[in-house]
């Protein structure tokens, strides 16, 4: 869970202050981590999506590759 924060917090640094992303302590577990990727806009308001990873790892290659508009 550490690495998962570490990684978090990285992401929020890359894509401030259009995105942000927090760990959901009560649904995750070891190997089922559950992140919320919010997306901030005056016009439309928060907009939150929730993704499932089972690693830090995983989180990592997805948070390189992912395009967001």
């Amino acid at each position: 869970m550490k690495t998962m924060i570490k990684m978090i917090n990285r992401f929020n640094w890359m894509n401030k202050p259009n995105y942000s992303a927090s760990y959901n302590f009560w649904e995750s577990h070891r190997g089922y981590h559950k992140i919320w990727i919010t997306r901030h806009d005056v016009n439309t308001g928060d907009l939150i999506s929730e993704y499932t990873f089972t690693s830090a790892k995983e989180f990592r290659e997805w948070m390189d590759g992912v395009v967001l508009d």
